[in-house]
């Protein structure tokens, strides 16, 4: 089983992602955690700061690029029989240069067409995505207690990101409120793969 985790910065999913493993681990399963993107790219800080077009356009390509060599590092690991976690995946690369590119293309749909067509090189998808829902007030209140920023935390620019991630509707995504506690958005993502953890 593939799961996907995603929000906009500050939704706690990396630590629900450690959270969530060790839960999946006590009860016998093997667990691949792994996040996007990926150490194989490096971006320059001002290219994550940048709200230009081309800026988008160059981020959204170099992050399906680290996707497609990714998806098979993912399918090896589903190959031995493990659960795959993953921090970030398709939904993030729509949703963060999405809410840029949106702009040039006079609306989302337009937008997600045209994401929708370039990730078609991406065969591995998630069996199910997770996205953590927080308001970009909460979020930027948690994020001020981070010793590092990635480049993409805006309170406005979040906003754009959460609205659309709201408006991204993949087979297999489950939309949970972030803003309680880990341990009640750990509680919520555990009834609902509970179900699935079969052998």
């Amino acid at each position: 089983m593939f799961v996907a985790f995603e929000g906009i910065d500050g939704t706690g999913k990396t630590t629900l992602i450690s959270l969530v493993k060790k839960e999946i681990e006590d009860r016998g399963f093997r667990v691949f955690a792994t996040s996007e993107p990926t150490g194989r790219i490096e971006l320059k800080e001002e290219l994550k700061k940048s709200r230009e077009i081309s800026a988008a356009i160059s981020l959204f390509f170099r992050f399906t690029e680290d996707r497609f060599v990714h998806q098979r590092e993912i399918s090896e690991h589903l190959g031995k029989g493990e659960i795959v976690l993953c921090d970030r995946y398709i939904m993030s690369s729509m949703a963060y240069q999405g809410a840029i590119l949106e702009k040039y293309f006079s609306g989302k749909d337009k937008t997600l067409q045209w994401m929708l067509a370039v990730s078609e090189i991406i065969d591995v998808r998630p069996d199910i995505t997770f996205y953590i829902d927080v308001e970009p007030e909460v979020a930027m209140k948690r994020i001020a207690g981070r010793g590092s920023l990635t480049g993409f935390e805006e309170k406005e620019y979040l906003s754009g990101v959460r609205n659309f991630y709201n408006s991204i509707d993949f087979k297999g995504k489950i939309t949970l409120d972030g803003s309680g506690t880990l341990q009640q958005s750990l509680s919520d993502i555990m009834e609902r793969l509970s179900p699935h953890l079969t052998r």
